[in-house]
């Protein structure tokens, strides 16, 4: 069942790639795992069937003209978001599925909405899970921000979350805790301004057919991260939580693979941070405990019935592991 796909996995230096791989080497997948990367030393790219050294994505034309040349040569009929670019292969979905290529995402326009948080937040505020969201002070860049408010130090609720409007992975994330650490920040970016939520922080990984099925919902606690990505964590049975997601997915109208971030506020209130329409880079904690995406994944493309599964609760500690590559003599 499992050996009619040749899979194409993009960005396959991030750890979403890697425990995709490991997900479908547990399930004994004998189709063709292909990765590529701008680094030909990717983890993921030396664990695939086949890897491609290809522009980064920035590069539109040549990327692409890689990605067809990949297709062309390994047969490739399935892509999964297997890291930031997904909105460039939903682009192109026409262009793909001509050439029998099928992409197991999310829609453009929600993956679009979901990348830019400032559309987001404002999408969600108009919605019933509206009381969710963290409150947001302000938008614009540091330098503009500064000069509304004249440098009046009294205008500043501190801390204040800093997060770019585009990015993830915590790239441009600060915390500032008072007026001196906020001019310190990057002045040509553009920013949201929230509230501080100190309590516990939450990656939610979700999995949801092509028809917007919601088959699994795994909250896990983020014990610990190193580079925003989970390090240590612990996965929850939190009723509360799963009934925000299904509410958050129908609203969104979300497919495939979704990593949802949750915070607690000051009054252990959950708040929305963000939503990932991808594999995150913690998703193989949830294969640990039971929930194998990439197994839904291809008994959806096969037409196999499935009912919702809900994941063990366990706690997980993730940890280096080295791949000898033999170099030429």
């Amino acid at each position: 069942m499992y050996s009619n796909y040749n899979i194409l996995l993009y960005n396959s230096g991030g750890p979403a790639t890697v425990g995709i791989i490991k997900s479908l080497k547990s399930i004994n997948f004998t189709g063709k795992i292909i990765a590529c990367d701008i680094d030909p030393l990717s983890a993921g790219s030396l664990m695939s069937d086949k890897n491609y050294v290809v522009p980064r994505t920035s590069d539109e034309d040549n990327f692409w003209k890689s990605i067809v040349d990949i297709i062309s040569n390994e047969s490739i009929n399935l892509i999964i978001p297997s890291g930031h670019g997904s909105d460039f292969f939903a682009k192109r979905k026409y262009e793909l599925e001509k050439m029998n290529v099928f992409l197991y995402m999310s829609d453009l326009e929600i993956i679009q909405l979901c990348e830019n948080k400032y559309d987001f937040h404002n999408y969600i505020l108009n919605s019933t899970i509206s009381h969710y969201l963290p409150k947001l002070y302000h938008k614009g860049t540091i330098a503009t921000l500064l000069e509304l408010y004249k440098l009046d130090k009294s205008q500043f609720e501190f801390p204040i979350f800093v997060k770019p409007i585009f990015g993830g992975g915590s790239r441009g994330i600060l915390a500032c805790m008072n007026f001196d650490e906020l001019c310190k920040v990057d002045k040509d970016n553009e920013f949201l301004f929230f509230e501080y939520l100190p309590g516990q922080e939450y990656s939610v990984d979700v999995m949801i057919t092509m028809k917007n099925d919601i088959i699994c919902i795994s909250p896990r606690k983020r014990l610990q991260t190193k580079a925003g990505i989970s390090t240590k964590g612990q996965i929850v049975i939190e009723p509360k939580i799963n009934q925000l997601i299904e509410k958050m997915c129908e609203i969104l109208r979300l497919k495939g693979p979704v990593c949802i971030q949750l915070k607690r506020d000051n009054d252990d209130n959950i708040k929305i941070v963000e939503v990932n329409p991808r594999f995150g880079g913690g998703t193989y904690f949830t294969t640990l405990a039971g929930c194998n995406f990439m197994k839904m994944i291809l008994d959806d493309m096969n037409h196999v019935n499935m009912e919702k599964i809900n994941p063990k609760s366990i706690t997980i500690v993730r940890y280096f592991e080295e791949i000898v590559v033999q170099n030429d003599p």
